[in-house]
């Protein structure tokens, strides 16, 4: 026969493991943004290399989850494939399949004229090819860059000069040396622009979770 106090300790693991299993998941919602922070890739360390913050974790791309033909999508500009659409369960997953980790942040002021705003601007930016120059231009667009438009009427983001140089030294990163020597362009040094981790350390940003395909 099994003592009450083994008794009240199952029923108390029953209840603990009820409560957690019934706890509400966060939905995604219009205007959410998606930071990812990769495991590899030597483009991604480069940007990180000159972007990183005092933050615990640095970001590489951003994506932003939008309504489009009446179904959240995630929208982003990728060097695959510029500027499309993809549902947020392929999105997750194939971040989830490299390994790379997946942030949800939330504008802390967001209303439906601004989500529209968003939308209309997303839709103009569709198929445009990805910016790998980097420079701050309308016919093609990097992930960062992309985000920025959609809330640019609304002031929610600012600009500010890139740098590709060494924290430490100073000195212009080898890479990027090199990568905007094959652009056959000087390196934009000093140049507007924007990035992940300026974004993800935006005042009006907050991080909600860590979000895997799990959980959809």
């Amino acid at each position: 026969m099994q003592s009450p106090h083994f008794q009240i300790t199952k029923y108390l693991i029953a209840v603990f493991l009820f409560t957690a299993c019934a706890q509400p998941k966060e939905q995604l919602k219009a205007g959410d943004l998606l930071f990812v922070s990769y495991a590899t890739g030597k483009l991604t360390k480069a940007i990180d290399d000159v972007t990183h913050t005092q933050k615990d974790r640095s970001y590489a791309h951003v994506a932003i989850v939008l309504n489009l033909n009446h179904e959240l999508q995630v929208l982003e500009a990728t060097t695959e494939n510029g500027v499309g659409a993809i549902s947020i369960r392929d999105f997750l997953q194939k971040h989830a399949e490299a390994g790379n980790t997946v942030d949800l942040f939330r504008l802390q002021k967001l209303d439906a004229a601004m989500l529209n705003e968003a939308a209309e601007v997303a839709k103009d930016q569709l198929g445009k090819p990805y910016n790998f120059a980097y420079l701050w231009q309308d016919s093609a667009v990097y992930c960062s860059q992309l985000v920025y438009y959609c809330f640019q009427d609304a002031g929610v983001f600012g600009l500010d000069p890139m740098t590709f140089k060494d924290t430490e030294t100073g000195e212009l990163l080898p890479f990027w040396i090199d990568y905007y020597q094959k652009l056959k362009i000087p390196v934009p040094e000093g140049k507007p622009g924007c990035n992940p981790n300026g974004l993800a350390a935006d005042e009006d940003v907050k991080f909600i979770k860590t979000i895997s395909p799990e959980e959809l």
